[in-house]
């Protein structure tokens, strides 16, 4: 019904004002759950002394929702971003996906590159953020100073197999991208 509807709206001429498809955005809604279910959880920065779920929304350039999912509300938006992008069945092919800070991590960011989507999460209080450069003597004008890390080319050409494996797999839907991103992620640290 959703590609129904998305298709029929993306014929109306005030739609194409609005934008092409190509971009979206992802945001989580928390909501408290005044029982237990499958994926409420106790959260008190979000839900005080209750448990409550996260409605992650993904809403296209023109203004209209084409997907979205309940997850528990104590995990990063970041573990279903990716997921959600790539499950979506509306039709809708956005090359560039946009959220707030709750949607970006590194491995993430790295999925969608290597996917072939551009990804621009929104981060707040960047202070603390590294951005990684292969090139340490190339000039970032304003982002020198915040892109003092170097990516360590050596270990991508190495697993470069590996790494094919894995966007082969996520764009088949042979892995689900949630599950991928928790492993990827053990313990903080990417294995």
């Amino acid at each position: 019904t959703n590609k129904k509807i998305i298709s029929a709206y993306k014929k109306l001429p005030i739609s194409l004002v609005w934008g092409n498809n190509q971009m979206a955005s992802a945001d989580g809604i928390r909501y408290t759950t005044p029982q237990r279910s499958l994926y409420s959880r106790s959260n008190p920065k979000y839900f005080g002394r209750s448990r409550g779920v996260t409605f992650y929304n993904f809403v296209s350039d023109q203004y209209i929702g084409f997907h979205g999912m309940v997850v528990p509300g104590t995990l990063r938006d970041s573990l279903y971003l990716l997921d959600g992008f790539l499950n979506q069945t509306s039709g809708l092919e956005p090359k560039q996906i946009m959220t707030d800070t709750a949607g970006y991590s590194d491995l993430v960011f790295g999925l969608f590159g290597l996917l072939g989507f551009q990804f621009s999460p929104r981060i707040a209080n960047n202070h603390g953020t590294k951005l990684w450069r292969i090139d340490l003597t190339a000039d970032y004008k304003m982002l020198n100073e915040v892109s003092q890390n170097k990516i360590n080319t050596t270990r991508i050409e190495k697993n470069w197999d590996e790494i094919l494996r894995v966007a082969g797999s996520l764009k088949s839907g042979k892995v689900n991208a949630t599950e991928l991103t928790k492993a990827l992620q053990r313990n903080g640290q990417p294995t």
